[in-house]
């Protein structure tokens, strides 16, 4: 029971740091789109031929509401081996655990794909939770943790379906990916 209540505590450690990140980067994103656009004039823009896909915060938002039930797996193959929201831990009794997502078990090296058209906010590195990407979709945030390794970069622009990165696996053999999907905060 010791070692359980010790893995369990350090779950939680890297859970709590995760969301605390989460959190800042879309609060930091949300206050960018509140914040009035900066002085045309003073700056150069591109033609437009070179102009970068803009995504409409609203669009975005209305379109992958529309798609609720009918997003891609961001993994393939792979099954929930833990449901969002709070449950029971698989050993210990009497002790709930809460989920802010959902784990998919897959298999080793699986890749891990967008599962929605957005731009790349963060991707950063949580103790516990290996590497994660955060994509912004307008008002909705995707979070996928426990990645190995990751082949975009903050600011690119993806599609549904676009390759992010790798699936981690953990010490015990357990390949597995949480993804959360944020709106607002």
């Amino acid at each position: 029971h010791t070692q359980l209540t010790k893995e369990r505590q350090q779950r939680n450690k890297a859970v709590k740091r995760l969301d605390k990140l989460i959190k800042n980067i879309i609060e930091q994103a949300l206050r960018a789109q509140a914040a009035p656009p900066p002085d045309t004039k003073a700056t150069t823009q591109k033609p437009p031929s070179m102009a970068t896909k803009v995504i409409r915060p609203g669009n975005t938002a209305a379109l992958l509401r529309k798609n609720r039930g009918k997003l891609p797996w961001p993994v393939r193959p792979g099954f929930i081996s833990r449901k969002f929201g709070i449950g029971p831990h698989p050993v210990l009794r009497d002790v709930q655990i809460e989920n802010l997502g959902v784990d998919i078990q897959t298999t080793k090296g699986a890749q891990v794909h967008a599962i929605f058209e957005g731009v790349v906010k963060a991707i950063a590195f949580v103790p516990g939770m290996n590497r994660i990407v955060i994509i912004q979709h307008g008002a909705y945030h995707s979070v996928y943790a426990k990645l190995s390794k990751t082949n975009i970069k903050v600011g690119q622009h993806v599609q549904a379906n676009t390759p992010i990165g790798t699936v981690a696996t953990d010490a015990l053999g357990t390949t597995e990916l949480q993804l959360q999907l944020w709106h607002g905060t």
